[in-house]
């Protein structure tokens, strides 16, 4: 997972300002049209996707301590 982490990071570090905002056409699924997605749109998603976590994380370490 950390290599994961390191590869967005570097990725993100990667963009230059003034293409940050930029969007392209991506699709998402096979037969979807494309839809117009910047680096800001998939790191927002990310950090949103994250966050609906870490409510879960103290419950996914105490079941972890338990198994062990």
């Amino acid at each position: 997972m950390s290599a994961l982490h390191r590869s967005v990071r570097e990725s993100a570090a990667g963009i230059g300002e003034a293409d940050w905002s930029l969007k392209t056409p991506v699709v998402y699924g096979e037969g979807q049209d494309p839809y117009p997605t910047s680096p800001d749109d998939i790191l927002g998603w990310l950090r949103e996707h994250y966050r609906e976590h870490v409510h879960q994380c103290p419950e996914l370490i105490a079941s972890w301590r338990e198994m062990s």
